[in-house]
């Protein structure tokens, strides 16, 4: 027994899609409202801001955090 299978694919041509633009690169990271010292269940805000090669200085809205180790902290991105 002999079985062809025979496939119609489309004429329409696809349009390509824009690259993903990359970040601009930045020469430093600042965290602030760090405290020297925390207490157990102590909660802090935090805010980053980068500097860019130009000297200028971009405060992140997007920021992330996160701690690869629950046992010494934990990160949420809204205060309780």
């Amino acid at each position: 027994m002999l079985v062809l299978v025979v496939g119609c694919g489309s004429n329409t041509p696809v349009a390509p899609t824009a690259p993903t633009p990359r970040p601009p690169p930045i020469s430093a990271l600042t965290i602030s409202t760090l405290p020297a010292a925390l207490t157990v269940g102590q909660v802090v805000p935090l805010t980053a801001s980068v500097t860019l090669p130009s000297g200028g200085q971009k405060q992140l809205a997007d920021a992330s955090w996160q701690s690869s180790n629950a046992g010494v902290a934990t990160v949420s991105s809204t205060v309780s």
